[in-house]
């Protein structure tokens, strides 16, 4: 288990997303798991965001259509 969980929420297109999960990962901090929230993303971003998923262990894909963060 680790020590913090980073969650990051995205939806529609997120040009940014790739640039912000690398920002999270080379914090320098490693015991974080960084948890990405597919609220309708489209097709781009969770392509980058599942990429991230499979090549990296402390990264998670939720797909949660409309359900916001506090769900």
């Amino acid at each position: 288990m680790y020590k913090i969980s980073v969650i990051l929420p995205f939806s529609g297109f997120c040009p940014q997303l790739d640039r912000a999960v690398s920002s999270v990962l080379e914090d320098g901090f490693n015991d974080l798991e960084l948890i990405l929230v597919n609220n309708l993303g489209d097709r781009d971003a969770v392509a980058v965001a599942s990429n991230w998923q499979q090549t990296h262990p402390r990264v998670r894909l939720i797909d949660e259509p409309q359900a916001g963060i506090a769900f």
